[in-house]
């Protein structure tokens, strides 16, 4: 765990107040997303209806728990010419 000490200060022009907190750093994402697989390739068929699985993904992070074990997904798109 680390810890961070952080001053704080506050003035209205007149009166200045300050203090130390103390911030300590339970969880840091030090670990990356490992794919079940190197690679993930999924075929669908032309005018397939909306909706139908075309494949799954799975990844999992070795982040013990919390926000940082947390994986998400998204789409990127762009275009690949012939």
């Amino acid at each position: 765990m680390k810890e961070y000490l952080l001053g704080v200060a506050a003035t209205d022009g007149s009166y200045r107040a300050q203090t130390t907190i103390t911030i300590d750093v339970t969880d840091t994402n030090d670990n990356a997303p490992v794919f079940a697989e190197p690679s993930y390739k999924f075929a669908l068929m032309q005018g397939q209806d909306a909706g139908v699985l075309v494949g799954t993904v799975s990844a999992r992070d070795l982040d013990a728990e919390g926000p940082n074990a947390e994986v998400f997904y998204r789409f990127v798109s762009y275009y690949l010419p012939f």
